[in-house]
């Protein structure tokens, strides 16, 4: 099985998106009417003014080949209303990607000269160590499509705590992905998955 396309949308919201949540709902509904039926959001425990959406090229098409629904209006100027800012998005290739995991993503920064094999075969052995953790749910990475310079690391956790007690314990596998990263950012999110 070839991977699925995955799009993760970074959205600043408004004050429209809280008061007014048909908007975003809207917005959902239009992508879902396209084709994109999978589909998580979530804002972000950190910073709860951005928005996380993730959509799931899974239904045998593309991004390049989705076409927004007319009868949805004009998606900038409906996301427009929603958000401060023009959001951003990133594609990767997934070979799996269970709602289990939506919890705790990462986005990691990887070095201009990174081996990717190299860090491939290292973010996996991090995954399996994830997969045994206690409160884990499942963990999966790609790197993007657009920016070979960023990766995304989805982790399910039961809590917070959980994952500060598996990076305590597994400080020395963590360093040596450290070797392959420019930097890295971790938000943790409550996704929702789009009925």
């Amino acid at each position: 099985m070839s991977p699925i396309i995955t799009e993760i949308m970074h959205v600043h919201v408004n004050d429209a998106f809280t008061a007014q949540p048909e908007l975003y709902k809207e917005l959902r509904n239009g992508a879902r009417k396209g084709g994109l039926v999978h589909q998580h959001y979530g804002l972000g425990i950190e910073d709860p003014k951005q928005l996380y959406w993730i959509l799931h090229f899974d239904q045998g098409f593309l991004p390049k080949d989705f076409t927004w629904p007319a009868e949805y209006g004009d998606f900038p100027q409906k996301i427009g209303a929603i958000s401060t800012a023009e959001p951003v998005s990133y594609f990767m290739p997934l070979d799996e990607f269970p709602s289990s995991i939506t919890a705790a993503p990462a986005t990691l920064t990887l070095k201009s000269d990174v081996d990717l094999e190299k860090y491939k075969q290292t973010q996996n052995t991090v995954l399996a160590s994830l997969r045994a953790a206690p409160g884990n749910h499942g963990a999966c990475f790609s790197v993007t499509e657009t920016d070979p310079s960023r990766a995304y690391v989805f982790v399910g956790w039961d809590a917070i705590g959980d994952q500060h007690k598996w990076m305590e314990k597994e400080s020395a596998l963590l360093r040596g992905l450290y070797e392959h990263l420019q930097g890295s950012e971790i938000v943790h999110v409550k996704f929702t998955a789009h009925a």
